[in-house]
């Protein structure tokens, strides 16, 4: 009921939230302590991020008329759409981000972390002070939040393994109702704009719509389960409600529309609905058609555009729209697999519906597969699963001597680009060279240290060694095929099944190379009969295959089998010092010791001979090649990270691994190692991790 009491009690109300708000949170103070030797934020910053995560649900918002804000790795981005300019916000949980919702006023918007009971922080804009925090709606992290349309309440739904519904008086930082939203992946989350009380959410295989409905005991969260009946089950990845209280939404089977829709929205203003989908077009669609239309019926776009590509040669099938946001003034966005889109309505609707479209944020869609920088300059050369090569400046001139690199694609073939700059000191790609030496997809190249020599490895289960030239004044980049070693022979893989390599390391002599292959067993191969062979015309020859001597590096470790499979290394036989590792002059470098390594044995105990399976394997640097720096599995969960004796590979000496709690007694993350690196000055190897981590040593 209304009344004048009522008035007052709301606007006092209001000023309590305004004065709680104008707390202000030290956001050093809410970040979880550092674990042993993990390195804090005051030591490593964050310089930029490149590109945007198309695949993430719902991850584009508009914070202002001309900046949106979404989330990229575990940071908070936000972006000028007119020059491109970025701000990053780093979160306060232990893994960072994982959404971002925004609040009507566009004063505040929320941020969901990850990791171990993490936090929701309330920033406000533009200052981004966190002015609320939120704990205790989730154990591992959060998938989708928003808040309600008079901005009051918050929804969020966490990951697995709770998937629970939380409504938020995020104000007064109270948890209000709480529910399992279902039994998989959420997506998404939507109050409705007309009824605070009502909500929907979706995700795998389900559609569910909720409500605050009074009961004997209280306000409780009601849930209903959308049937499919006879349409086949569906996910679903967005949806709308009508002014009518419908909800429309698109599915995987095109139920809507006559392809797999991923964005449904509602222009109010215009009584249209949009859709966007994986052909690339978006669409708008009259509301009255759409709410009154029956069964089986069949309806037209009343407008449609298509989004097409920005790079030469992608074809309208490589664009994919994976979300619509609707913004004042007649703008909309469309975020796609290959770069951010805006398109702004320059007229009003009708026959003369005009889009002008303007293309930022463009970089990789998918996975990155190949990165590397220039030796002498600051820039990064980077090759993704979309087909593209991009080079970045990382705010430094660019230098002839390092501007050649070289790129392996999925069809076999190699090509060494070049960075150059033309009449306007623009700079461009050049084609160098181009070669085509194996029948599947390149998995690694790589340089000898003189750079005279390169190696690429190839999916068909084939290494092949060139000879690298430049002629016309370091203009034209040669590449001269030498021979070709089958690493699935050396392997003796059985029939149908290929053994490839996926990592190359040249010993300093240019004599050996290190094969990382796809088996877990790292090869050894004396390379030295190459070099004799005088480079003479192979025109003539048979086949370009030969067979050099190997051995296979397998360090056989003993082991006792302790609690629930888990291995304990028996006895690593060490030839460095304990505990210490040699420093980049020949000294002695602190390691922290982990906290796993001693442990009582009995007597009686015999220790088990355990073959290892080997990762990524390096050679030693400023060691004269005596040995190895790798990754070694025990198990399918247990990991060592070694230094391996080269004259004999069972005798290691065990690196620390994996990041320990605070007080240093126990593991918090077991990781796997990816790969292992050195650094341009080969005074560091950097290991990248199954958790997202990278480890320097």
């Amino acid at each position: 009921m209304e009344n004048d009491d009522g008035g007052s009690n709301e606007q006092k109300s209001s000023g309590d939230a305004v004065e709680k708000l104008a707390k202000i949170y030290d956001s050093s103070s809410l970040r979880p302590p550092l674990s042993v030797a993990e390195i804090g934020r005051d030591v490593l910053g964050l310089h930029h991020i490149y590109g945007y995560d198309s695949s993430r649900k719902g991850n584009l918002h508009f914070i202002e008329d001309d900046r949106i804000i979404f989330v990229d790795g575990s940071t908070v981005v936000l972006e000028h759409i007119h020059d491109g300019s970025r701000e990053f916000l780093l979160h306060v949980s232990e893994c960072g981000a994982a959404c971002v919702a925004v609040h009507p006023s566009k004063k505040y918007f929320a941020v969901g972390g990850r990791g171990y009971h993490p936090v929701i922080s309330i920033y406000s804009y533009p200052d981004l002070k966190i002015r609320c925090v939120l704990r205790g709606g989730a154990e591992l992290g959060y998938s989708c939040m928003d808040f309600s349309s008079d901005g009051e309440m918050l929804a969020t739904v966490s990951t697995s393994p709770d998937f629970m519904l939380t409504i938020w008086d995020w104000k007064d930082e109270k948890m209000g109702l709480h529910s399992k939203a279902f039994g998989q992946d959420v997506w998404n989350v939507k109050f409705s704009k007309d009824d605070g009380k009502r909500l929907t959410t979706s995700g795998i295989g389900h559609i569910r719509f909720w409500k605050m409905a009074s009961t004997f005991t209280g306000l409780k969260l009601q849930g209903h389960i959308g049937k499919f009946g006879k349409i086949d089950l569906s996910d679903v990845e967005s949806f709308v409600e009508l002014p009518d209280g419908k909800v429309l939404s698109g599915t995987e089977v095109g139920s809507l529309l006559l392809w797999e829709v991923t964005y449904v929205g509602f222009d109010r203003q215009e009584q249209a609905v949009i859709t966007a989908s994986s052909d690339g077009q978006i669409k708008w669609w009259d509301f009255t058609s759409i709410d009154t239309a029956e069964v089986d019926s069949d309806h037209s776009s009343a407008i449609s555009i298509r989004i097409l590509p920005s790079a030469p040669g992608s074809g309208p099938q490589d664009m994919k729209v994976v979300q619509v946001v609707n913004q004042a003034k007649n703008n909309h966005m469309a975020a796609t697999d290959f770069e951010v889109v805006v398109q702004e309505d320059s007229s009003s609707r009708g026959s003369d519906f005009v889009i002008e479209t303007k293309v930022f944020g463009a970089f990789h869609a998918g996975r990155i597969v190949g990165l590397d920088c220039s030796p002498v300059c600051n820039w990064i050369a980077t090759c993704g699963v979309d087909g593209k090569v991009y080079v970045t400046n990382a705010e430094s001139r660019l230098d002839p001597r390092g501007s050649s690199f070289a790129v392996g694609f999925g069809d076999g073939s190699m090509r060494i680009l070049a960075i150059e700059l033309d009449s306007n000191s623009t700079p461009f790609l050049a084609r160098k060279a181009v070669i085509k030496p194996h029948n599947g997809s390149i998995s690694c190249i790589s340089f000898s240290p003189d750079e005279s020599y390169v190696a690429s490895a190839g999916r068909d289960g084939s290494v092949f060694f060139f000879k690298c030239k430049a002629s016309n004044g370091e203009e034209t980049i040669s590449i001269e095929p030498i021979r070709f070693i089958n690493v699935s022979g050396m392997a003796q893989a059985a029939p149908g099944s290929l053994v490839f390599c996926s990592q190359i390391d040249w010993s300093n002599s240019s004599s050996h190379v290190l094969l990382s292959c796809s088996d877990k067993v790292v090869r050894e191969v004396d390379i030295s009969e190459l070099y004799e062979l005088g480079f003479v015309d192979n025109k003539d020859a048979l086949t370009f295959e030969i067979t050099l001597p190997y051995r296979s590096i397998t360090p056989i470790v003993d082991v006792i089998a302790g609690k629930n499979g888990v291995m304990k290394v028996y006895q690593a036989p060490q030839f460095s010092a304990e505990g210490k590792t040699d420093g980049p002059d020949g000294g002695s470098a602190e390691t922290p010791q982990s906290p796993t390594k001693s442990f009582k044995v009995k007597d009686d105990s015999e220790p088990l001979k355990c073959i290892t399976k080997v990762g990524s394997l390096l050679y030693s640097a400023n060691r004269a090649e005596r040995g190895y720096f790798g990754s070694l599995s025990l198990t399918s969960s247990q990991y060592l990270l070694c230094e391996i004796n080269r004259d004999d590979t069972n005798k290691f000496k065990e690196l620390n691994m994996g990041l320990y709690a605070p007080d240093g007694k126990e593991f918090r993350k077991v990781p796997e190692p990816r790969e292992v690196a050195y650094s341009k000055s080969k005074r560091f190897v950097t290991v990248s991790l199954s958790d997202g981590t990278i480890q320097v040593q």
